[in-house]
């Protein structure tokens, strides 16, 4: 196969961001890693596809539910 050389617009856009550019995880990720892992050691052998739908569950849910995973403040049912 003959490859051409990317133009340069798509070579610069292809560069890898400088780490302080880099997304951070929010507090609400963080929390619901932090459950997805807490149910995972629990039940291993538990699909992992359950254990997601679980956690979302919990995060969508209830305001009381909702403060496990990170606050309520954004994201979820209100």
């Amino acid at each position: 196969m003959n490859q051409k050389a990317l133009p340069e617009a798509m070579a610069k856009w292809s560069e890898p961001l400088p780490e302080d550019q880099w997304a951070r995880p929010s507090e609400a990720l963080k929390q619901q890693s932090k459950r997805v892992l807490e149910l995972h050691k629990a039940d291993p052998n538990r699909p992992v596809t359950e254990i997601f739908a679980q956690v979302s569950d919990e995060c969508s849910g209830q305001d009381s539910l909702r403060a496990r995973c990170g606050g309520g403040r954004s994201g979820g049912a209100q």
